[in-house]
């Protein structure tokens, strides 16, 4: 039978059978995922009145439910990260940040950049860790070290670690490039983001 598109179960109000239903709450967590919303958001009267005049005949889960879709999504998510990192024949690139939200919580987020059989870079958020312990220089190591092993990422495939200019930042960064040989690049601002091409150009020569 034909795979029927979420426009077309639209419109109809009749009960959805269970492969429907599944197509659309796909769609509703993957809505939560990208724009970052609250599972909370699956409880709202609002949302839910949306929801039903939408799909009259589909009855949305509850927010325990969404919570163990989200958790499976994350799972599976984490091993595909893992393999296309496996599969991929080029040396990695880091950009690590430390940065502070509005509600002045501070978090460490650290990206993996590679380059692809076609020549494509490709990037991949590996973690926004929140940062509950001192921000020393030995600290910022150890959570980079530990994201690296977490995503089984040999500590030789790395060949540079991108960063700011904070002085734990940097000591940090000139520890791991004295341990695993990564080469520390410090940028600034939205140059953060910009170091990868040179990276992989000095990688060439190695």
């Amino acid at each position: 039978a034909k795979q029927q598109t979420l426009s077309s179960l639209l419109l109809s109000s009749k009960s959805r059978t269970p492969q429907q239903a599944a197509v659309i709450t796909d769609s509703i967590l993957n809505m939560l995922v990208t724009d970052i919303r609250p599972l909370s958001m699956v409880e709202d009267y609002g949302c839910i009145a949306m929801v039903h005049t939408l799909n009259p005949g589909y009855t949305l889960p509850s927010r325990t439910h969404f919570t163990k879709l989200m958790e499976r999504k994350y799972v599976d998510t984490f091993q595909k990260i893992k393999t296309v990192i496996k599969l991929t024949s080029s040396k990695l690139a880091l950009t690590a940040d430390v940065w502070t939200s509005v509600a002045t919580e501070a978090y460490l987020g650290i990206t993996c950049h590679y380059i692809t059989e076609d020549w494509e870079m490709q990037s991949i958020c590996l973690t926004t860790k929140p940062l509950q312990d001192r921000h020393t220089a030995s600290n910022i190591a150890e959570w980079l070290e530990e994201a690296v092993t977490r995503f089984e990422i040999p500590l030789n495939k790395i060949i540079a670690l991108m960063h700011d200019n904070g002085a734990n930042v940097v000591a940090a960064a000139n520890t791991l490039e004295e341990k695993h040989g990564w080469s520390s690049c410090q940028l600034y601002g939205p140059y953060l983001t910009t170091c990868d091409q040179l990276c992989f150009e000095e990688s060439s020569d190695r």
